[in-house]
């Protein structure tokens, strides 16, 4: 035995969690690490649309069971080509409204090997919570999970869940009660509004103006999906989306009277799902309605992150700093050296306040460089040549929350400029989602993370302090090192042209 017990290590473990919904059944494969950080290893869904046999019949059975029972199967094998040591399986609302659930339940696990758990439209309600708020640093919201049987509504405070329900209706149920798969009469799509809104009028709390509108699920994805089409928006990127409640209502009066071979020939919509997405989007543009709500903002995570972080990494409220914690695990992944990041993060903010009357950014850009500068070398995980490209491909791909698509192209673009300019070149591709005074502010922002770095040249910490004087015609940057600090002075040097270049002024660089 170890005599110290923190010099255990936890062993590295595959998770497989396999949500069976109504709609659709989803896998996802998670890779724990020894050190605690964690990555998504495969992910996999297939329609099976369960709920049509139990709206039917009220008992699970037929082509439907069939075919769900064939999908874990081949869900479970895949899940053992991957080592996985644990599945967590979950069934919502179709199987929860079956007379024979139980009987399904035990003929899958004989069949498949999996046992799921029955979970409570609460308890999918906590799920979706536990996801959204450990993925968003959004303080006040309104998360709508629609599903294809079910709608979870969860409201949230100062990160706080403060009331939560599950509406017996989805995108599968409200097609097939009112609108029909083809296209709708006006009287059903009156009919379906009446009846959503005499459900949310149950649950005045849903009335929640100034707050943001959390979308989860597939409905409000292919929402997403849609509206990034329509503008061709250049970051293939759902998670943090945001769009004007007015778009969505917009874009539910263009699609309310297609066909279904006209929505299969939209873009961004899934073919799968253009026979229920009316019944679906009809839901949210209700909640949008009730809620008084003016800005809708997708999240990637839902049911099956929340079952994640609640039952593998033992998360649940909004305590944790979103960014930190996704920043933290991502330097892990890439196995970066922590200490320099830190190190480079510390003179990086220390310069920021030290030249805050030259640079003019506020408390907003402090942060989106406090991120840049802890991930500026998360390239080298690739290759060290051009790693400042791999950075901001890596800073654009990962799961980095707690940024709005603007900040997390500012982000990337701040740290892949860390060595040389790449600003103006690659700014031009998101000219669309960023606004017209960014490139003058992420080019004085990487001019600091320029002489930040340099400061740690050897990567040992030797220059611990730096102290800016600015005059009327120079600005004087002293190091304050333990020993000579020859490597990083004469590295910050390379970078003074930039500096005068962004900030109209030279620089002189000494030891104090």
């Amino acid at each position: 035995m170890l005599e110290n017990e923190s010099e255990i290590k936890v062993m590295e473990q595959k998770v497989g969690i396999i949500d069976l919904g109504s709609n659709t059944v989803r896998l996802v494969i998670m890779k724990i690490a020894e050190d605690g950080a964690y990555m998504l290893l495969d992910e996999q869904k297939e329609t099976v649309r369960l709920d049509a046999s139990v709206e039917v019949s009220g008992l699970l059975e037929g082509q439907a069971v069939e075919h769900a029972v064939n999908t874990i199967r081949l869900f479970k094998k895949l899940c053992d080509v991957n080592g996985v040591t644990r599945i967590i399986g979950l069934a919502t609302a179709a199987v929860r409204k079956a007379r024979n659930k139980q009987r399904f339940i035990e003929m899958v696990q004989q069949q498949t090997g999996v046992l799921f758990s029955v979970i409570s439209g609460m308890q999918e309600a906590e799920y979706d919570y536990i996801g959204v708020i450990n993925s968003t640093s959004i303080e006040d919201g309104l998360i709508v999970d629609i599903g294809g049987g079910s709608t979870e509504l969860v409201r949230f405070e100062h990160r706080r869940l403060v009331h939560a329900t599950s509406l017996p209706f989805g995108a599968i149920t409200l097609t097939d009660s009112f609108l029909g798969r083809n296209k709708p009469k006006p009287d059903d799509v009156d009919r379906l509004n009446e009846f959503v809104q005499s459900k949310l009028r149950e649950h005045a709390w849903t009335a929640f103006p100034g707050a943001a509108l959390i979308g989860v699920g597939g409905t409000i994805r292919n929402v997403a999906k849609i509206h990034q089409a329509k503008s061709n928006y250049k970051l293939s990127l759902l998670h943090g989306y945001a769009m004007p409640a007015a778009d969505v209502k917009s874009l539910w009066d263009d699609l309310r009277n297609t066909t279904i071979s006209q929505r299969k020939k939209m873009r961004g919509l899934s073919d799968d799902r253009a026979d229920i997405f009316l019944g679906g989007m009809a839901a949210l543009v209700n909640v949008l309605e009730f809620s008084n709500i003016d800005n809708v903002v997708i999240s990637g995570n839902g049911v099956r992150e929340g079952a994640f972080y609640k039952e593998v990494l033992d998360w649940c409220g909004g305590d944790r700093d979103v960014l930190d914690t996704s920043i933290d695990n991502i330097l892990k992944v890439y196995n970066v050296n922590a200490h320099h990041a830190h190190h480079v993060m510390g003179l990086s903010i220390k310069l920021f306040d030290e030249l805050a009357a030259l640079h003019g950014c506020g408390s907003d850009f402090k942060r989106i460089l406090y991120a840049a500068a802890l991930l500026h070398d998360v390239g080298t995980a690739i290759n060290y040549y051009n790693h400042a490209q791999h950075t901001l491909y890596i800073i654009l791909n990962s799961q980095i929350y707690g940024f709005s698509h603007r900040e997390l192209v500012l982000c990337a673009l701040i740290a892949a400029s860390h060595h040389k300019d790449m600003v103006k070149s690659y700014a031009r591709h998101y000219v669309d989602i960023l606004y017209k005074d960014d490139i003058d502010k992420m080019q004085r922002m990487s001019a600091i993370l320029r002489l930040a770095e340099s400061m740690d040249r050897s990567e040992a910490g030797v220059v611990k302090d730096v102290v800016c004087t600015i005059s009327d015609d120079y600005v004087k940057l002293e190091a304050i090192a333990n020993g000579d600090g020859a490597l990083e002075l004469a590295d910050a040097s390379n970078h003074t042209g930039y500096f005068k270049k962004v900030y109209g002024k030279n620089i002189h660089i000494t030891k104090l």
